[in-house]
């Protein structure tokens, strides 16, 4: 702790916000004052290195979502640092397309089955890794085509929060094979002889290992991925918006509590919300001609109106 310095934490901070909103990053800054001015009040440090940390800015969208295209783009134009670049990914959102070529690029490299769950869980719902993880057969409502996903994020206790998904036809075909095939056990992502869920780094494992090797990995990055569960979850949400659902809707589905989370996903399709702005006129119709302001000309021998 005393050979952390305040240009270490500001660093960190800066990072931070090339991969969270504002606020998140205010939270974090917070967490770190809080700690290392306990850490001081209880002699661990000489002083705290928090002190005159720089402030973080609050609010605004905090996205910076691109498509595949326009990723590809950027790093094709060069002039980036390595972390730079890699850190392009992070934002990287796909389309329905593309969603449905990296699960079936996934489904064919798997080593173990729930490496395709893995994937369809996140893509079909937006659920967050630890939700995912956490997700029990009692959750899958197939009778009511359904998925229910736990959290504790929005509430930061230890009760759980809860929010009902539509369960997709594609998803439910996919969870109602894997059920066949996993007759014992409560949860849905779990290993092949077991019954326990997957610890986090084996989920992580399991969910990189079809995409090492291909295009979707990130070259000199070693084992980072252009994708993850976050990608999945953005594309989610930001395919719902690009097809019209009602942000009420999403919000539901996502467990968005704020505006500025929702936000985050509603410049992914400019052109919806051209075409939105396009669906009126506030222009004065032209006035109908009337037979006394029409004059019949003839020229070159044939007759015209205007």
């Amino acid at each position: 702790m005393d050979a952390v310095t305040r240009r270490h934490l500001d660093d960190f901070l800066q990072a931070r916000l090339r991969e969270r909103t504002g606020d998140t990053v205010a939270k974090e800054r917070a967490t770190l004052l809080a700690f290392f001015g306990w850490c001081a009040r209880r002699g661990y440090v000489a002083a705290a290195p928090t002190d005159g940390m720089v402030a973080v800015k609050k609010g605004g969208n905090g996205s910076k979502f691109q498509a595949l295209a326009q990723v590809e783009a950027t790093l094709a134009r060069g002039g980036l640092a390595p972390a730079a670049a890699a850190a392009l990914w992070d934002w990287l959102y796909l389309s329905p397309a593309e969603i449905a070529g990296l699960l079936a690029l996934v489904k064919s490299r798997a080593r173990r089955e729930v490496s395709h769950v893995l994937h369809a869980v996140p893509a079909y719902t937006g659920m967050r890794r630890g939700e995912v993880l956490r997700l029990t057969w009692g959750d899958v409502e197939f009778d009511r085509d359904a998925v229910v996903a736990r959290s504790r994020k929005q509430s930061r206790q230890e009760a759980e929060t809860a929010r009902r998904i539509d369960l997709h036809p594609e998803l439910k075909a996919i969870l109602l094979d894997w059920r066949a095939k996993r007759p014992r056990g409560q949860f849905v992502v779990c290993d092949e002889g077991t019954l326990g869920p997957l610890a986090r780094h084996q989920a992580v494992d399991r969910f990189g290992q079809p995409l090492r090797g291909t295009p979707w990995a990130i070259p000199g990055c070693g084992d980072r991925l252009k994708v993850g569960f976050h990608t999945l979850r953005h594309s989610f949400a930001s395919n719902l918006a690009a097809a019209g659902v009602d942000a009420r809707v999403i919000d539901e589905f996502m467990g968005h509590q704020t505006v500025a989370m929702r936000k985050r996903y509603s410049h992914c399709f400019p052109s919806a919300r051209r075409s939105a702005i396009a669906t009126f006129s506030l222009a004065a119709p032209a006035a109908p001609a009337t037979v006394s302001e029409c004059e019949v000309v003839e020229s070159s021998g044939e007759r015209g109106r205007r």
